[in-house]
């Protein structure tokens, strides 16, 4: 498979605002400056300044710009995105973050944000974390600084995913956090609203302790 990124691809229509069929390559293309190598096929384009190389197939880029498709490449969706070059097959990107990647598992790392504390006397601090995705399931795991207001008081707060998802129900997220020198001082993670999770428990103590946790959530 010849992957190379596209140098001088050719023009797909007249003005570069709706490309004509080529025999079978169905090549469609919405917007202005966008190429598509002659021999491409099945392209699908909305937006503009978009290249999609020599042999690319099933490719479809949609409500984007500047996106580079490298020839050679099958199977590549690319929405609400800028500037991204694809060079594997069997990608999806979503606001510039590659989302799925066939199933082969793709990482990162990521500062979450920190919101709707609850018995907690300052906002939570969220270090750097670490995530791993396998198809729709991403685990995350990290530590966060907590100081609770009163023991034997619900305490929580909520936490944002790496990868969003648009939950509907708790379940679809699971995990647990522990401070490891306050004992029993362990949290539920569920899944609350879309793109965050939960973290509720009864506090134990009330000085300020770092929770260590991971959780698992299904990217819906």
């Amino acid at each position: 498979m010849n992957e190379r990124v596209p140098r001088t691809p050719t023009s797909t229509s007249q003005g570069n605002n709706l490309a004509a069929l080529m025999g079978n390559n169905q090549q469609q293309v919405y917007g202005i400056n966008n190429y598509v190598a002659s021999s491409a096929e099945r392209v699908v384009i909305v937006g503009n300044n978009n290249t999609v190389g020599e042999r690319a197939q099933n490719i479809t880029i949609l409500n984007s710009s500047g996106c580079i498709v490298a020839g050679g490449v099958v199977n590549v969706s690319i929405m609400n995105s800028s500037g991204v070059t694809v060079v594997e097959s069997n990608v999806t990107y979503q606001n510039n973050v590659q989302t799925s990647s066939s199933l082969n598992p793709i990482s990162g790392v990521y500062t979450p944000t920190v919101s709707l504390p609850v018995n907690l006397d300052s906002m939570p601090v969220a270090q750097e974390g670490q995530w791993m995705r396998v198809g729709n399931v991403c685990t995350v795991s990290g530590s966060v600084s907590v100081n609770p207001t009163s023991t034997a008081t619900y305490t929580s707060f909520d936490l944002s995913t790496p990868i969003p998802s648009a939950f509907t129900k708790p379940s679809e997220c699971g995990g647990v956090a522990f401070a490891d020198d306050i004992a029993s001082m362990g949290a539920a993670i569920a899944a609350d609203v879309a793109d965050r999770v939960l973290f509720g428990w009864v506090s134990t103590d009330t000085t300020t302790k770092t929770m260590r946790y991971s959780f698992t959530f299904k990217i819906v």
